[in-house]
């Protein structure tokens, strides 16, 4: 493999780590805080869907529901990301495509995340009726 290319598949990889990273300590952060009983819907930060941001209540259900997901995905995804890490320098073309499809698990994770929050809040709207 040429130089070039072998360093363009290692920056990749690191592209790809450093944002699997960031998208997961974003979402555990704002899950954590916006979980504590001090949450309250806003506009800026957390899981801004109609059916969670109608109270308290199903703010807090769907962050609940956010975090348990954010410290699932944290435990499942990110020890194989750092692990993958250590093999970057030596099959940069294998680590790169599977560091990316890790964030795209990651990703794809969030968003099964906000959906299973939605349901919570709505399941929570119900039994608050």
């Amino acid at each position: 493999m040429e130089e070039s290319a072998r360093q363009v598949l290692i920056v990749t990889g690191w592209l790809a780590f450093s944002s699997t990273l960031v998208i997961w300590a974003a979402f555990a952060i704002v899950c954590f805080i916006q979980s504590r009983p001090n949450g309250r819907p806003n506009y800026f930060a957390g899981i801004r869907f109609p059916s969670t941001m109608r109270n308290q209540q199903t703010w807090l259900a769907a962050h609940r529901v956010g975090l348990r997901h954010a410290v699932l995905s944290g435990v499942a995804v990110v020890p194989v990301t750092v692990i993958l890490l250590f093999f970057l320098y030596s099959a940069p073309l294998v680590i790169a495509i599977l560091e990316a499809a890790l964030f795209a698990v990651m990703l794809g994770w969030i968003i099964f995340a906000g959906a299973a929050g939605v349901k919570a809040a709505k399941q929570e709207e119900s039994e608050l009726r």
